[in-house]
Parts: C-alpha cells; sequence; structure tokens
C-alpha cells in the first residue's frame, strides 16, 4: 500500500501498488501538468512512485514547467539535426534563462539557412508528438550503445561516471539521448519555439578542447510569450550598451587589453558621478573607506582558501625570489588585515569597512561581453565584522540603503535569491547551520521575501543576491550580502568581548551594484543611454545660432560650471539643426539655444531630449529650474512607499510600467505622488460613488429655530413640533440663534436648549450635545432683501433703482445676500457705533467682551472689508435707514436630538 499526499491540497490517498502521475491525476489535471515533484525530486508524469511521497504537481504556467518544456526543446532540436546532417554528434544541451542550447561536434558550419530547415524539422517532430520515454541504463550498456553509434563525447560524459552508478537515457522515436531529466509526456507539448544564432564553443569549457558549434534556442509557453519575447531581444538590441558607448563616446575595449576598460571623458564622469553618489551613502550609513593592494602574496591567499578554490581565475606574478603574487580577484582577505592591525573591543563593534577596490579575475575570452563581463572591475565593495547577535540588525540595514539606492537609480521590482552551502565549501556543517540560520531570520526580519537557490552560496558562507528588474523586463543579479563564520577564524581576526575574552567576529560581505562596470552597462541599457539629469555625463549643450551670441553662451555655461553643472557650449558655424541632432544623439538631456535675440532679451530658448517643443525663458529662470529640482514624495503602483524622489525621476518610473503620475496629497512638502492608471482610478471613483450612492439611506433631518427671548407660548409651539416629528422618526436640530446684544445673555438661550431637551428626554436623546457653529459676520437688509438662487452670483432685483447697488457678500462658511443703501465709511470705531447703536467710541474687544466668542481679527477684517464697499453714511447715524434695517448674526448653538430605541 503507497500513501500519497498532495502538498497543495493535503490531502491523503492510498493506492495499492506502484503509480505513476497518469495514475494519480484526474484528465483535467493531466491537460496543465508537466511533471510532478516527488518528495522533493522532478519525476516524469510516466516514472513510477514505489512508496509512500508527498508530491507536488509541475504545471506549465510554473517556471519549473517552462523549463522543463525548453529542455524537451533542446532534445528536439538534437534529433532535428541528427535527422538532418547525419554525421553531426551530439554533446550537452541544457537550459539556460529565458532559452536553451545545444553543443554539436561537425566538421560543417551551420548557417542561417541551416537554422531555417532545423526549426522546419523540429515542427514536423513536435507534430509527430513522440512520447518521451525515460529508460534506466547501467553504465557498460550506455558506453556500448553510444560507441556503437559513433557519440564519442556521449561516452566521455558516460566515462566520467563512477563505475556501478546506473543512469537514464530518454527515448523519442528513434532518437536517443543520455539524460537525467525529467521530460513531458511527449513531444507536442512544446508549442512556441524559436531558433536564435550559433556561436562557438569548447569542449567542457576547456580552451585546449575542440571547438564546437553550439545552436540556441528559445522556447515558451504559447505564440504570444514567444512574440513578446522576441520583441525584447529587439528592444534591447536597439539599448546594446557596446552600441550606445560608441554614440555617446563612454568607452572602448580593444584586443591589447582584453576585457578591460579604457575610460572615454564622458564615460568616466558617468563613472565619477556614480561612485560618488554611492560614496555619500556609505558615509550616510556609517562606513568609512579604505584602500589596499592590488598585488598580495600567495600565502594569504592561501590561508584565507583563496587559492584552492580561485588558483585558476587568478593572474599570478613570480618574482625573482621565489615568491608568487597574485592580483587581487577580491577584497575581504585585505580588509581583514586591517581589521587585525588593531586590537578591537566589543564596544567597536559594528565596524563597516568600504572600498572600491580594483581587482581582476581571468575570465575565459568566449565568456567576456562588453561591460558585462570583464577581467578587470571595480566593486562597490564593503564588509562588515560583528557580532553574531548584530547580524540581524546589520542586514536590516543594509537591505534597507540597497531597496534605497536602487529605488533612486530607477530599480523598483527587485527579489532576492537565498543560497545555502555549495558541496565544496569551507568549515563544518554546524558552522554553516548557525550561519545559514543567522541569514534566513534577517531576511525574514528585514521584512524580505525570497526564494530559495539550493547549492549556490559563496564557498565560505550563504549568501542573499538581489535580483533587479529593468525597463524592459530583464533580469539582473547585482547585489549580494553573505553571512562568514570562518574567514575571520581563518585570518585569526578577532575582538575582545564583555567577558574579557577573545571572539571571532562575524563578516558580512556586502555589494549593492556588484561591480561599477557591469552596473554601468546595465544602467545604459535600462535609460538607453537617456540618463536623468543629475546621472547624464552632460547636463546641458548650450548651441549658439550665430557668431555674435558666443560669447552670451560663453559666460552662461561659466557661471553655471561655477555652480556645478556640467555644461559644453557648441560654439561652431554648424547650422543650428545639426548641433540639436548631433548633442540629441549623444543623449544630452537639456538643450538651451541662443542667436541674437536671445543675447538682446537676456533668455534662452530650452529644449528637452526626445522633443521637438522649444519654450523660451529668461535666464534666470531657466538656471533656477536647471538648479532646484522638484522632488515629490513617490508612492509606486503596488502601494509601496519609494521615498522623496525628484519630479523627473518619478515620471521616469511612471513611464517605465506604462502608467500615470498622479498628484494624490498636493499640498503636503513635498507633494504626495502615486503611480497608477488615471482613466482606471477615475472610473473606480465614479463607480463606487454610484454604488454608495444606491446603499444609502436617506437620513431627515429637521431644523427647529430658537431664540433665547422666545415666548412661553412660542416655546410651547416649538417643543410640540419637535416631539410630533420625533414620534416619527425623523433627526432634529435644534438651533440657537443670537443676534447682537443678546451675545451677553448667552446663558438665557442655553436655559432654553436645557429644557427643551428635558421635556424631550422620554423619546428623545441628544446625539452629540450642543455646540457652537462657525462664527459667522452678516448685514442683511431686512426689508428690501432679495433670495439668491443657490450657485450664482448675482442676482435680479427686478427693477433697480437709482443710487443703490446690489452686493454678493460671501463671509466665513455662509453665502448672505443684501440689497444696502450706498454708504461711505468714515472710521472704523464710527462704523461700530452706527451698527451697535451706540454714540460713544467703543473699541471692538470690549463690544464682545464676557461672551462665549471672542471675534478673531480676520472676522473683524473681514466685516470691515464689506462695510468699506459703501459709498455714503448717514451723518446721523441714530436715524440711518441702514440701522433701521440692519440684524447682526455673531453667534448660534445647535443640538441634535434623535429618537430613543424601543
Amino acid at each position: 500500500m503507497i500513501k500519497v499526499t498532495f502538498s497543495t491540497e493535503q490531502k491523503v490517498k492510498e493506492y495499492g501498488g506502484k503509480v505513476t502521475g497518469f495514475d494519480i491525476l484526474q484528465p483535467d489535471a493531466l491537460k496543465e501538468a508537466v511533471a510532478l515533484k516527488v518528495n522533493g525530486e522532478l519525476y516524469d508524469l510516466s516514472r513510477k512512485i514505489e512508496s509512500d511521497a508527498e508530491i507536488k504537481v509541475i504545471k506549465l504556467s510554473d517556471e519549473a514547467g517552462l523549463d522543463i518544456i525548453r529542455h524537451d526543446a533542446a532534445h528536439i532540436m538534437a534529433q532535428a539535426v541528427k535527422e538532418l546532417f547525419p554525421n553531426t554528434q551530439i554533446t550537452i544541451g541544457p537550459t539556460i534563462q529565458d532559452s536553451f542550447y545545444y553543443d554539436f561536434a561537425t566538421d560543417r558550419t551551420f548557417t542561417t539557412d541551416d537554422l531555417t530547415a532545423i526549426e522546419k524539422k523540429m515542427k514536423e517532430i513536435v507534430k509527430s508528438n513522440h512520447r518521451f520515454v525515460r529508460e534506466v541504463w547501467t553504465r557498460k550498456q550506455a558506453i556500448d550503445f553510444f560507441s556503437g553509434i559513433g557519440e564519442k563525447y556521449k561516452v566521455d560524459i558516460i566515462s566520467s561516471i563512477p563505475e556501478g552508478e546506473n543512469l537514464t537515457v530518454y527515448r523519442q522515436g528513434d532518437f536517443v539521448d543520455l539524460c537525467r531529466g525529467p521530460h513531458s509526456p511527449s513531444t507536442g507539448r512544446v508549442k512556441a519555439f524559436k531558433l536564435m544564432k550559433v556561436a562557438g564553443a569548447y569542449w567542457r569549457g576547456d580552451a585546449k578542447g575542440p571547438m564546437l558549434q553550439r545552436i540556441y534556442g528559445t522556447a515558451w509557453r504559447n505564440k504570444d510569450e514567444l512574440n513578446a519575447y522576441l520583441e525584447c531581444l529587439k528592444e534591447a538590441e536597439k539599448r546594446d550598451h557596446r552600441k550606445i558607448a560608441k554614440d555617446m563616446d563612454l568607452f572602448h575595449i580593444q584586443e591589447e587589453a582584453v576585457g578591460q576598460v579604457f575610460w572615454h571623458e564622458q564615460g568616466y564622469i558617468l563613472y565619477n558621478v556614480l561612485e560618488s553618489y554611492i560614496r555619500k551613502k556609505l558615509i550616510n550609513n556609517g562606513y568609512f573607506e579604505v584602500k589596499t593592494p592590488i598585488l598580495v602574496s600567495k600565502e594569504l591567499w592561501e590561508k584565507s582558501g583563496h587559492w584552492d578554490k580561485f588558483r585558476e581565475n587568478m593572474f599570478i606574478v613570480d618574482e625573482s625570489e621565489s615568491k608568487k603574487l597574485a592580483i587581487k580577484p577580491m577584497n575581504c582577505p585585505c580588509h581583514v588585515q586591517i581589521f587585525n592591525s588593531h586590537t578591537r573591543s566589543y564596544r567597536d563593534l559594528p565596524i563597516r569597512m568600504a572600498e572600491f577596490g580594483t581587482c581582476h579575475r581571468n575570465e575565459s575570452s568566449g565568456s567576456l561581453h562588453g561591460l558585462m563581463r570583464v577581467r578587470g572591475f571595480t566593486q562597490d565593495d564593503a564588509h562588515i565584522f560583528c557580532m553574531e547577535e548584530q547580524v540581524n540588525s546589520e542586514t536590516i540595514k543594509f537591505c534597507d540603503l540597497l531597496k534605497e539606492v536602487y529605488s533612486e537609480l530607477g530599480f523598483n521590482e527587485i527579489f532576492v535569491k537565498f543560497s545555502d552551502r555549495p558541496d565544496i565549501r569551507a568549515g563544518n556543517d554546524e558552522v554553516w547551520d548557525r550561519a545559514e540560520k543567522a541569514l534566513l531570520e534577517a531576511v525574514k526580519e528585514a521584512g524580505l521575501s525570497y526564494k530559495l537557490n539550493p547549492g549556490e552560496g559563496a564557498f565560505y558562507g550563504p549568501k542573499l543576491e538581489f535580483v533587479l528588474k529593468d525597463a524592459i523586463g530583464r533580469n539582473w543579479q547585482c547585489g549580494t550580502l553573505q553571512v562568514d563564520f570562518i574567514l575571520p577564524e581563518r585570518l585569526g581576526a578577532f575582538y575582545i568581548g564583555a567577558d574579557g575574552h577573545k571572539h571571532h567576529p562575524v563578516m558580512l560581505h556586502r555589494a549593492i551594484l556588484g561591480t561599477f562596470e557591469r552596473f554601468i552597462g546595465i544602467l545604459i541599457e535600462n535609460y538607453a543611454g537617456k540618463f536623468p539629469v543629475w546621472l547624464a555625463p552632460t547636463q546641458l549643450a548650450i548651441l549658439t545660432i550665430t557668431n555674435e551670441a558666443d560669447d552670451y553662451a560663453t559666460e552662461i555655461s561659466n557661471i553655471l560650471k561655477e555652480q556645478g553643472v556640467r555644461v559644453k557650449t557648441d560654439l561652431t558655424n554648424e547650422k543650428i539643426s545639426y548641433k540639436i541632432r548631433l548633442h540629441s544623439s549623444n543623449k544630452v538631456p537639456i538643450l538651451w539655444i541662443v542667436g541674437k535675440n536671445e543675447v538682446t532679451s537676456k533668455t534662452v530658448s530650452v529644449r528637452n531630449l526626445g522633443s521637438e517643443r522649444q519654450e523660451s525663458f529668461s535666464l534666470e529662470k531657466a538656471t533656477e529650474s536647471l538648479l532646484k529640482t522638484k522632488e515629490v514624495r513617490l508612492v509606486d503602483h503596488s502601494g509601496e512607499m519609494v521615498g522623496i524622489v525628484p519630479l523627473e525621476r518619478a515620471l521616469e518610473f511612471a513611464q517605465s510600467v506604462g502608467l500615470d503620475l498622479v498628484e494624490i496629497v498636493p499640498d503636503s512638502t513635498p507633494p504626495v505622488c502615486k503611480i497608477l492608471d488615471y482613466s482606471k482610478q477615475k472610473y473606480d471613483i465614479k463607480k463606487k460613488a454610484s454604488e454608495a450612492k444606491k446603499k444609502q439611506k436617506t437620513l431627515t433631518i429637521k431644523e427647529i429655530k430658537l431664540g433665547p427671548n422666545i415666548g412661553d407660548h412660542d416655546y410651547e409651539t416649538k417643543l410640540r413640533q419637535a416631539r410630533d416629528l420625533l414620534a416619527h422618526g425623523h433627526k432634529i436640530k435644534v438651533t440657537m440663534r443670537f443676534k447682537g446684544r443678546e451675545l451677553i445673555n448667552t446663558e438665557v438661550g442655553l436655559e432654553k436648549l436645557e429644557r427643551l431637551i428635558r421635556e424631550t428626554e422620554d423619546i428623545a436623546k441628544v446625539r452629540d450635545g450642543w455646540k457652537r457653529a462657525t462664527p459667522s459676520v452678516g448685514i442683511i437688509d431686512s426689508q428690501s432683501v432679495k433670495r439668491l438662487k443657490r450657485g450664482s452670483r448675482g442676482y435680479d432685483a427686478g427693477k433697480k433703482k437709482k443710487g443703490r447697488k446690489h452686493h454678493y457678500c460671501r463671509y466665513i462658511g455662509s453665502c448672505i445676500e443684501a440689497d444696502v443703501h450706498s454708504a461711505n465709511v468714515q472710521d472704523r470705531d464710527g462704523a461700530l457705533d452706527l451698527l451697535f447703536k451706540r454714540k460713544e467710541n467703543t473699541n471692538i474687544t470690549e463690544v464682545f467682551a464676557d461672551q462665549r466668542v471672542i471675534p478673531k481679527r480676520w472676522i473683524v477684517e473681514e466685516f470691515f472689508a464689506w462695510l468699506s464697499n459703501f459709498r455714503r453714511m448717514d451723518k446721523d447715524y441714530e436715524h440711518s435707514p441702514l440701522t433701521s434695517k440692519t440684524n447682526i448674526f455673531f453667534d448660534m448653538i445647535t443640538i441634535m436630538l434623535t429618537k430613543l430605541a424601543t
């Protein structure tokens, strides 16, 4: 009896004997299934499960499923080549990122026409839908078979397998190949593929071995994915950093210094800008910078363990005294020497030691590729010496720094690979257990999700690999963080702990960019050479239309250079259209064009890279705009806070993901912007509002207005009205309004409110308690007031009388309309006397003394601003028509009553 546990569903099924994937999966599941993962090992669907197992179905939609399809395609390509060119010998055919390849040994040189023919034959094999059949052979059986068909390279591979160990082959139709598997059920599962190119390759990567021909291909789940990938390749070809570097005159590489870079002026400016940026970040995060020798004795490399591991990749120098030196391939042993130069205390830790260290590695010539793979390079290298209990906090700090740097350089999509112990490693398993545990805990503490990358750790410790995604969706592994318990012990590094004893520090190897060379190559391709202004080698070019503007252009250039702007001046006699094309092809982000008119008016015509639009600005405004880049606080499309970035950088972020940049909190400092689909957001807001409107309940609120001097009869009428409304479920807003001198005795009004509350408490309750409404000042002509329609700016008073002026007065939260007699204001105190019917001059604060509302200065200013519009004031203010018609409201108090629950 075999028990099979489905890991995704957590259900167990029992079977009477050995089963395969075809036996245990339902027909619908089989359509999507490519293989199984059985107790952590990949199985073909046809391979028998012989004991209790936990299984997971590998689908075509999974990355592992797509990798298996690419492996299928490699075998199909090998079969097609053998059928078309029978004398060809097959060697190895693995999958690589997004692709696959197969190496062939043949006297024939494959051409593009051959690739077309091979691809056609592959389609025929796919259409035949041959089953992939797994067979287990003995070593002898395999050697005999492949020797018999003349496949000497296969025999060479088999000969390296220990005797007595069985191996597997796969059969598809009449074709048989040595392979570990797994494969999908049949060749028909490979739906979309294309052969890409032919390249040379050495057998087993040995330059002394036979030269083979390598055919590259790619395979995808469907034609849409394949076409998208091919489009991406076209875009990548346009962005090739080697081509752009030639156009922008950044660098070159030549045969006399294979794998090393000749930086030109513009390229080295870019290099230095990036280095200065990283240096500033490191200093701000508590690092100090050091410099160590390039040539180091063999003895140090032997102590560190690098001699055994990296000897083949080192450049060795033999001295006459029989002492061997090696050009350093990394900086870490040298940094330990600086740590060891003093006795360290636990109080000194952590020590964060950084170096822009130049290193050299003897990479094979076939692997070199522009800036992406070189022999001489400079790392943004740093090592953190800390105690074991500080690993978590230091890892979190580094991860925060790395995310900040990547974001500011234009990379917001990052994922992490956790690489554990490799087969060849230093130290024992106990040390590795501690190192892996410490790093995993730190990763979780930092809030990072990760993918396991088994066996890919450094030889001295596990590591995190930070992979970023560029503008066209390609992944680049750049940053690393490695936990090392071994190297400090090997090289005798120690600190004095709190207990007075010696302890070995933990060493964190970390880099953000990786190497400057490779990262600059990535930046060039990510931006297609169109760098943001702060990073561009030349930020501004000043172009003259006529020689009469040369002195003006030179003067501007000198001023800007003094302020740190990287500016070039083009005073040549070429046409201005040619100059614009030239500097645009050099990817200069901003062009200032000056001619005779600009000299006269002290202006410049500004043109941005990628735009045909020119705008004229004063020299002062253009300079200010150039020097003071507007910044925004950016929230990305996933809702994560990116931080404060230049507006230009934020716009580039939005463009890179095909969305809009929307200012969501314009009044903050700096403004908050979010990357989103603005059209979709407007639709969603409208939809939500519509749905909310459908769901909302209509609440009826009735208002009852009282005055502090209300009579008993009127009060009883209002009380009956309130009780009746409450009985019918309405809410009541009770407003006590004070006007003029009534403000002096507000207690009377409050007593009336409290009385109303008491006399309705059997059926109602006060929801919020009484509160004072927003104080308002208004003047209303009680005899001739005309009410306006909502939203109008004036009103039709019918036949307008001569000498009258119509006013629409807006004060402090409310609109009050009045038709008043024109009057002239003589003085403020006199106006107050007029309004309050007082002959003696009284200060405004005295008028409101000992009252609940003390008007603020701006309320008074609003009042006088309105009053100042009167053209005429009667000298006999006691008999003024204004005073006899005017009510002045300064305050009101409200309460809300709701019906008691029954």
